[in-house]
């Protein structure tokens, strides 16, 4: 942390996430299991009036299944558990079991009572097992973790081995949390305030590219197969010369201040390619089933970024959608604790120690020291995520900075907000459009409705009950369809809706660009290249849906035709669209809620959709009706 972040009041503020009441929202990855009903497990089905499921259930991915629940999933398949009984697995926008949580909201509470293991010189301080089956009270967290291991050049070679050695052993899953002490260039200017996200990206570009990095903290909790926690603690002093070149005096004075003695970093500092070669390159980045943790993050991302490159001596990329990717690539369950500070205390912007005092955490060593501000952001994580671990989910990946000017975010509103308004799109505005929808994945917005209005069909309703017979007269109705129209929202898992509004896109499959109509095929390029589409962590909610998306794989696989037999065609569609609730079929399953559906459909029906699935996903039932419903679209 540095200079120019390290007094800066917490001003007021309010809350850019808001909190919609009694929702269920996704499970945070990194925190409880993030399995899915991916496409190849539970085959989309053309569901038409008889509700019929083509193809038998086969077990899901445990790719993205981290720990306990990995075991517990291949036990349960690999056993031959009959494929009804799924109430483990949790699409995005529900909860796990209530046994689940508890076993893993429990499981990496800070303990209270640890011992000291491992062997060799300095050995009891770098690491300490943490007893997760004596759970303490996570507001004095700090005490039980080991004390900083610091690194200089003498024993770097130590100490990185010892980091190497823990990262072979089997674990389950694992956190990092870290932390950077650097310097800026004499030419940068660190009281400079950002006003957009470009800005924002060029000023951090410039402090990254042009500083240099005094200490790296690590802090690595090894979730092991007891489910206790072995943590290691690392303070890695970089080589400095603050006479080699000119820095600015802001910086080198407040770092002396804080006790930084200068000299010994000129002295006895570890280079940066060493740190490099010697730790960073083994570390596990872009593994899922590591949580990596920071506390105002942008510039420590940034500089982490830089010392991956070119050995150490890398920069950053000039432009900001590059970086991002880059984070998203290396860092993919990331957690800004200054973000998830706002669930502490609303519109929280302060400081790291403000924070700690907020939670009652009590600071080891001295602030502005890597080692202990990364062991205290550790702590802090640990206790929001006792006490919070349900409203994680929509902070995922958000770096403090990247979050403040997120439009999507400021200007969401609740998804019971009558002021959301709807854009109507067309060839003239769509790539204005495309660049909004471009990034809300990245924002967490994961949860789409979508609705399709299809000019009126002349053809009379089907009375076939074979599965492919109503498809076969569903390509039939479909083949005269040249205009459409497509609504879409998307919404968090705190049940806010992305900047506010609903999208109205107006299409037309002969005539596209012709009287300002779209070309779907654009549609279709927009949402795979934003990884809206083919994405196992997003969830597509409609009401209604066969037809609708029907016609929009019609459009999206234009010059060619619908495939012929029904499996062909349920593979397209589970490919685009892995994970996908009907709502109306849902309903039939819980008459109570059915009078929820009312509005459903018509051009204000996205917004009920949305409305209509955070209240479905109250029932304690939801998880067993709609893993049923997964994948099953109903016919009109």
């Amino acid at each position: 942390m540095d200079a120019s972040r390290a007094g800066a009041p917490p001003p007021a503020g309010t809350s850019r996430f808001g909190a919609a009441p009694h929702l269920v929202p996704a499970p945070a990855p990194g925190i409880y299991p993030y399995p899915l009903f991916a496409a190849a497990a539970y085959p989309l089905a053309a569901d038409f009036r008889s509700i019929r499921a083509v193809g038998g259930a086969e077990a899901p991915s445990l790719r993205r299944v981290p720990g306990l629940l990995r075991r517990r999933a291949a036990h349960h398949f690999a056993s031959g558990a009959a494929a009804a009984d799924r109430t483990l697995f949790a699409a995005p926008g529900y909860s796990c079991d209530a046994s689940a949580q508890h076993e893993l909201g429990t499981l990496f509470a800070p303990p209270g009572a640890q011992h000291r293991t491992g062997s060799g010189p300095g050995a009891a301080a770098a690491e300490r097992t943490l007893s997760a089956a004596h759970a303490g009270d996570p507001r004095s967290s700090t005490s039980d973790l080991p004390a900083v291991q610091r690194v200089w050049r003498h024993n770097s070679a130590l100490e990185f081995k010892r980091v190497l050695d823990k990262l072979s052993q089997p674990r389950r899953r694992l956190f990092i949390a870290l932390d950077l002490e650097y310097v800026a260039d004499a030419s940068t200017d660190v009281h400079y305030k950002p006003i957009s996200n470009v800005d924002w990206y060029q000023h951090l570009r410039e402090y990254v590219n042009r500083g240099d990095v005094l200490q790296l903290g690590l802090v690595l909790a090894f979730e092991q197969a007891d489910t206790s926690m072995a943590v290691m603690a690392l303070e890695i002093n970089f080589h400095l010369d603050v006479q080699s070149r000119s820095y600015n005096p802001h910086t080198i004075n407040f770092l002396q201040k804080q006790g930084h003695c200068l000299d010994d970093h000129r002295d006895r500092g570890v280079i940066a390619e060493c740190v490099f070669a010697g730790l960073l390159r083994h570390l596990p980045f872009g593994d899922n089933s590591v949580t990596w943790i920071a506390y105002h993050g942008d510039r420590d991302i940034g500089f982490i970024l830089r010392l991956l490159h070119a050995g150490g001596r890398g920069m950053l990329p000039p432009d900001r959608a590059t970086f991002l990717h880059q984070v998203r690539e290396k860092f993919p369950v990331f957690y800004d604790v200054r973000v998830l500070g706002q669930i502490v205390i609303e519109g929280f912007v302060g400081k790291l120690t403000k924070l700690a005092d907020d939670l009652g955490i009590h600071r080891i060593g001295e602030a502005h020291f890597a080692g202990s501000d990364a062991i205290l952001t550790l702590a802090c994580f640990w206790n929001i995520m006792h006490n919070s671990v349900q409203k994680l989910a929509a902070r995922l990946s958000l770096l403090s900075g990247v979050e403040e000017f997120d439009m999507a975010i400021k200007c969401s509103r609740c998804v019971d907000d009558c002021s959301t308004i709807t854009v109507d799109v067309r060839e003239q505005n769509f790539e204005d459009e495309a660049r909004r929808i471009n990034e809300l994945i990245a924002s967490n917005f994961r949860i789409i409705g979508l609705k399709v209005l299809l000019p009126k069909l002349t053809s009379q309703q089907s009375t076939a009950t074979d599965p492919q017979q109503e498809y076969s007269f569903m390509k039939r109705r479909l083949s005269g369809v040249d205009m459409f129209q497509v609504l879409i929202s998307f919404m968090n898992a705190e049940g806010m809706v992305a900047y506010g509004r609903i999208w109205k896109y107006h299409f037309s499959i002969n005539c596209a660009g012709t009287n300002g109509y779209a070309d779907p095929r654009r549609f279709a390029q927009l949402l795979a290249s934003s990884g809206v589409s083919h994405n196992t962590e997003v969830t597509w909610v409609t009401c209604d849906g066969a037809h609708g998306l029907g016609c929009l794989m019609k459009s999206f696989m234009m010059p060619l035709e619908l495939p012929d037999d029904l499996d062909s065609y349920s593979c397209h569609c589970g490919a685009s669209f892995p994970v996908i609730y009907d709502i109306r079929f849902i309903g039939s399953q819980c008459p109570v809620i059915g009078q929820l559906l009312t509005g459903c459909n018509g051009e204000p029906g996205v917004q009920r959709l949305l409305q209509c699935y955070m209240k479905l996903s109250e029932r304690q039932d939801f998880l067993a009706v709609s893993s049923v419903a997964q994948g099953k679209l109903v016919v009109v």
